[in-house]
């Protein structure tokens, strides 16, 4: 280590794996990550301020070890990948990665993991891009404390500053990606309606899926307009009148769905309490 690096408060640690760290999703498998230039470029080391002595997680070995692994995992240059269709870039201190992947790595349980992560943006230190597959993490002071620009001279700085430049749009455009494909499964789960939880139980579930088969056999299937004035409707009879209700109604072969009339309810079975 060289006497600039003490006096600035840097330790340098070895990251030998480079880019070889497992990665296990969250949900199903991460998309493919490409990087751009030579794989060796990733390789090396990354600076640890010693700062770090004085940060309110010092102390707490678990916050310590993963918030390395963090800056271990990020990346030192652009990579790609394809989301929905779309080529995304990562940019140096971003990656991509799943809270499995980073207990596997870190041997930190993946509740914790989650906590972990939750503190370190809470304070500043990381943003987090979510999916249901997959998450985005960004090291916030990355070019901070990771630029090359005091070893590596003024060209290699400026670089860096270029790729920095356009972060801001990178994460913008990544981000508006991840919305779009959250509003597109907003506008499916609309569609498709939300069972109420006076209704969701298994057997208005199957008789609620019957009603809908019903109708696309009669050739009216049901409207995102319909099935949610529907649901509604029948969440204020309770679960029992609403499955007699869709009963009723498909043995009588109407196309709407009528309340049906007491006889046809079949009464309440006592709930058992296992102690």
């Amino acid at each position: 280590m060289t006497d600039d690096r003490k006096a600035s408060g840097i330790v340098a640690i070895e990251n030998n794996r480079g880019a070889e760290f497992s990665i296990i999703p969250d949900a199903t498998s991460l998309p493919e990550i490409k990087a751009s230039g030579d794989s060796m470029e990733r390789k090396g080391w990354i600076k640890l301020h010693r700062r770090i002595l004085d940060s309110g997680f010092w102390k707490k070995s678990e916050y310590v070890h993963l918030w390395v692994l963090i800056l271990l995992k990020a990346n030192h240059t652009t990579t790609e990948f394809v989301f929905n269709g779309k080529t995304l870039k990562l940019l140096p201190g971003q990656f991509l990665t799943g809270r499995h992947s980073l207990s596997v790595d870190s041997t930190i349980s993946p509740s914790k993991v989650e906590r972990i992560l939750k503190y370190l943006e809470n304070e500043h230190q990381i943003e987090q891009q979510k999916t249901n597959k997959f998450r985005i993490i960004t090291v916030k002071e990355w070019k901070k404390y990771q630029s090359v620009n005091g070893e590596s001279g003024q060209q290699n700085g400026q670089q860096v500053d270029n790729k920095w430049t356009t972060t801001g749009q990178q994460s913008g455009h990544i981000q508006e990606v991840l919305k779009n494909d959250k509003n597109d499964k907003n506008d499916k789960k609309e569609k498709e309606g939300v069972i109420p939880i006076p209704l969701n139980n298994p057997e208005f579930l199957s008789a609620w899926e019957k009603w809908q088969a019903y109708r696309v056999e009669i050739r009216h299937k049901l409207t995102p307009i319909t099935i949610n004035s529907q649901l509604k409707k029948m969440a204020g009879w309770g679960s029992n009148k609403a499955i007699a209700s869709i009963e009723y109604s498909i043995g009588n072969g109407w196309r709407g769905l009528f309340e049906a009339p007491d006889k046809e309810i079949i009464d309440e079975k006592p709930i058992k309490f296992d102690f």
